[in-house]
């Protein structure tokens, strides 16, 4: 029997129902989950997402990225949500395809998902003063956050504080290169995206871009970006 499919659809074909997807809402943090079924009419049916266990929060005619693996690279489609069912242990998410699959644009420098001690919190003006004294005339207190990911040119992090976009911060971000060499950068930074995470209890997700610092520091930066990006890839390998 031909079943009726958008054309989107038959682009994405084939995906397996069982198959391991992530969904995004911001095009940068991707939450696993599961491909449950597929609609005669095209339309993705998959397990709602979780993060620490809580259900990822969406609401009908959302638009979000809905993204699966295959062996040349990751794959992306804008899809739109549909319809959301929770019902005791029914927690499904039916979403329509709004466009052929693309591969994600790579950026000009890699972003490593990773939870890192860090510590926030607003600053007025630009450039660090010649005397490092003076920064402690900044009396805000500092607000202690983990990064969702890290990069050469910048930062995510949740805040329980709604920065604004533009808004100029001071981070003090911990490297754990290993249990027992642990290395705190201090940077500067301006807010250029917040997102607002209801289903935390109203957090916002703060997307930071460094301003100019030293090369040394952008060499320690890359090469713990890449140490880890290599353990973790080791340890994918292992895994499989």
């Amino acid at each position: 029997m031909e079943t009726k499919k958008t054309r989107y659809q038959e682009k994405i074909s084939p995906l397996r129902i069982g198959e391991k997807i992530a969904i995004s809402l911001d095009g940068e943090v991707l939450y696993p989950t599961l491909l449950e079924d597929m609609t005669e009419e095209g339309q993705l049916v998959i397990s709602v997402p979780l993060y620490r266990g809580i259900p990822i929060i969406m609401k009908v005619e959302q638009h979000v990225q809905f993204y699966f693996f295959r062996e040349n690279g990751r794959l992306c489609v804008d899809v739109q949500v549909e319809e959301i069912i929770m019902r005791g242990p029914l927690r499904l998410i039916t979403l329509l395809p709004l466009s052929e699959p693309h591969r994600q644009q790579r950026r000009n420098s890699f972003r490593l998902r990773i939870g890192l001690s860090a510590l926030i919190r607003p600053f007025s003006g630009n450039t660090f003063p010649a005397d490092p004294f003076l920064l402690e005339e900044n009396l805000t207190p500092w607000e202690e956050v983990l990064t969702n990911n890290l990069s050469e040119t910048g930062v995510s992090v949740n805040s329980i504080i709604s920065h604004k976009t533009g808004d100029c911060l001071h981070l003090k971000i911990t490297l754990d290169h290993a249990p027992d060499h642990m290395e705190q950068l201090e940077l500067l930074g301006v807010v250029r995206q917040v997102q607002v995470l209801e289903y935390l209890g109203t957090q916002y997700r703060l997307g930071v871009e460094f301003l100019p610092y030293s090369d040394k520091l952008r060499r320690l930066i890359a090469k713990f970006v890449l140490k880890k990006q290599q353990q973790v890839i080791r340890t994918e390998l292992d895994y499989n």
